[in-house]
């Protein structure tokens, strides 16, 4: 069975929020409680030291890219599942709200 989570960045809050609660309305892409947040999915992937990938989630895979790359969905999903995983070498390092100076040159 196929495991369906989201975490959420509050833009007012200014924070990362997620877990039980959070009721996404598929619609309109919201949170029906929370209309200021970004919503991202739970990609079902773990990194090599065991961490959750979501989308927005910026890691480094030294054999793949030479720099620091944000998880984007559906388009990083058939790369990083099938390539990146077999190698064992991608990391999660932060994510795209919290840590946006790690996409930075």
């Amino acid at each position: 069975m196929r495991e369906i989570k989201f975490r959420a960045w509050d833009k007012q809050a200014n924070c990362m929020i997620g877990g039980g609660g959070m009721q996404l309305n598929a619609t309109t892409g919201t949170l029906d409680s929370l209309p200021s947040v970004v919503v991202m999915q739970y990609t079902e992937l773990h990194d090599k030291n065991g961490r959750e990938i979501y989308e927005g989630d910026i890691i480094v895979a030294e054999y793949h890219w030479e720099k620091p790359h944000m998880i984007e969905l559906p388009e990083d999903y058939y790369w990083f599942s099938e390539v990146a995983l077999e190698d064992g070498d991608m990391e999660v390092i932060g994510n795209i709200y919290e840590n946006p100076e790690l996409l930075r040159e």
